[in-house]
């Protein structure tokens, strides 16, 4: 992900069940990029 993003990365949060403590896993992480502009440029 850092690739695509390359300095437009801010942070990388993973969040849904699979961030859950004791939730049961499911084969797809969620995770949300945060970059500093959305706009495509």
């Amino acid at each position: 992900m850092r690739d695509i993003f390359n300095d437009k990365l801010v942070q990388i949060h993973h969040i849904g069940s699979t961030a859950a403590p004791y939730l049961k896993a499911k084969p797809i992480i969620d995770i949300m990029p945060v970059v500093k502009n959305i706009k495509k440029s």
